[in-house]
């Protein structure tokens, strides 16, 4: 399968939209604020990183040529990611709101506080407080975007066991097989480099882009492992929206790990109005297997969030 990235897909000027707004009346851009916009830039890049190294990658398949283009994280969590703190989206994006409210209604004031995280944490916003949330919990919860040596952690390796001829899958740190328990929902990604990390999913703590620093990715979503064999896979990001094309190219990075793909229950997303060629699993549902999220903006689901998102920024 050959993996085909949109080169002409370029998030740059949304984000510099989404953080920064212009208005006459403020005087011209100081020069300190160059940097600023450095800074920001190098940032986005880690959105978009990878993405044209990728883009002859070949991803062999048994029978066919596939195309899979990366998936990037999707706008709704650039907030989140461009952020150097991290703080939740949820958070950020409620904030975010009262920004794009107070700039345009004021006709006068800093030109500083047409940054909106210069306005966060230096401006006017420090000193505001939302119904759906407060300073302590915007400073309190913040979503870990792992570096290159914590994401080893959560790597997996898949290993044959010569005595029942099964390929199992084991943290590629401990060599531990991978068991997945009841009490959380376990998120996977892969990355571009065709290699899978496992983790549990904790609300507004850690979430998919968590394992590559809101990188693209070439597939994610839930998954169930009972003693190191692949049980069942429900394609379902959030963060990253991944497509048909991504689960086929998933299917395809594991059985060249010769992982038996016929034995996995593959769940379809409850939105994906696509064909779906996997055979149904009306009784069985990722959901079954494990507890809700931990946490944070609980009564709203991911789908309700990105929702409350697009209309905030949309408006």
């Amino acid at each position: 399968m050959i993996v085909d990235v949109n080169r002409g897909r370029d998030a740059t000027p949304d984000a510099v939209e989404l953080v920064q707004r212009t208005k006459k009346t403020c005087p011209s851009t100081p020069p300190h604020a160059a940097t600023r916009w450095q800074q920001l830039r190098s940032r986005m890049g880690q959105l978009t990183r990878g993405m044209k190294r990728c883009r002859r990658r070949s991803v062999d398949g048994e029978n066919e040529q596939l195309t899979c283009r990366a998936s990037m994280l999707h706008k709704d969590f650039w907030l989140e990611a461009l952020d150097e703190q991290h703080r939740y989206g949820f958070h950020l994006r409620a904030f975010h709101k009262a920004w794009k409210l107070e700039m345009a209604e004021a006709k006068e004031g800093s030109s500083e506080d047409t940054s909106f995280f210069h306005w966060l944490d230096h401006g006017n916003g420090k000193n505001v407080n939302l119904p759906e949330c407060t300073q302590q919990q915007l400073r309190t919860t913040q979503v870990e975007y792992c570096n290159a040596e914590q994401r080893k952690s959560y790597e997996l390796r898949f290993v044959s066991n010569e005595d029942d001829d099964v390929v199992r899958v084991q943290y590629a740190a401990s060599g531990c097989v991978v068991n997945t328990d009841e009490l959380s929902k376990w998120i996977f990604v892969i990355d571009l480099s065709g290699r899978m990390y496992l983790g549990r999913k904790r609300k507004g703590r850690f979430h998919h882009s968590s394992f590559v620093s809101g990188a693209p990715i070439l597939a994610a979503g839930k998954i169930i492992i009972k003693n190191g064999i692949i049980i069942a896979v429900e394609p379902h990001s959030g963060h990253f929206k991944p497509r048909l094309e991504n689960l086929l190219a998933l299917c395809s990075i594991l059985g060249n790990h010769g992982v038996d793909i016929d034995s996995i229950a593959f769940i379809k997303p409850k939105k994906w109005t696509c064909a779906w060629s996997f055979p149904p699993q009306p009784d069985l549902e990722l959901e079954d297997f494990a507890a809700s999220d931990t946490d944070y903006g609980a009564d709203k689901s991911d789908l309700e969030e990105s929702q409350t998102l697009l209309q905030e920024l949309e408006q």
